[in-house]
């Protein structure tokens, strides 16, 4: 885990949304599917960072520790509860006017395409979505708190890719019984 880009990647996030402000899951969302696009691009993920599948979907890995608790210790971010009446929405936001940049054109150009698709929904719809993600599907159905293989979490941001739609491995074919595969073929396409 690089913890210095798994704050760069949030801070960068967090600059891209109205506001510069999410919920957290959103944010945890945002970091997962900001990974696969790299991963799917440039043959790694941004932060090197593990998710794990949790009942709301991926989160990074420790994310309580390794992500809240350092973003906001070094004062450019803050957590601030909303009171929602019979919820308490936790958000994440930037506490400085710093402009949040990796200094890499496609790099920014990704994060602001994902923030901007995951940063405003509600936290239901967005985890909804990552619930259709077959790496989560199966590392769910492990047990909450199992990590993902990114490799197959890969398979909802790629297009039709006739290896993609084989069946498979017999070898492996009961670790997928009973998973309903939903790519999710036009988010950052």
């Amino acid at each position: 885990m690089d913890r210095e880009r798994l704050q760069q990647a949030a801070r960068v996030l967090l600059d891209h949304v109205p506001g510069r402000s999410m919920q957290i899951t959103n944010l945890n969302k945002a970091l997962f599917y900001f990974d696969l696009v790299c991963l799917r691009d440039r043959g790694e993920t941004y932060t090197k960072t593990p998710f794990v599948a949790l009942p709301y979907g991926p989160v990074v890995q420790n994310y309580k520790a390794e992500l809240l608790e350092k973003l906001v210790a070094d004062g450019r971010v803050r957590s601030v509860e909303e009171d929602g009446g019979w919820y308490v929405s936790k958000r994440l936001e930037l506490a400085d006017d710093e402009h949040h940049t990796f200094g890499d054109d496609y790099l920014d150009r990704k994060a602001g395409e994902v923030a901007k698709a995951l940063g405003t929904d509600r936290a239901t719809e967005v985890s909804r979505l990552s619930h259709e993600n077959l790496a989560w599907k199966v590392a769910i159905k492990a047990g909450s708190g199992t990590p993902m293989d990114m490799r197959l979490a890969l398979h909802q941001v790629l297009d039709d890719d006739e290896w993609m739609s084989r069946d498979p491995d017999p070898t492996h074919r009961a670790q997928y019984d009973d998973l309903d595969d939903g790519p999710m073929r036009e988010l950052l396409g």
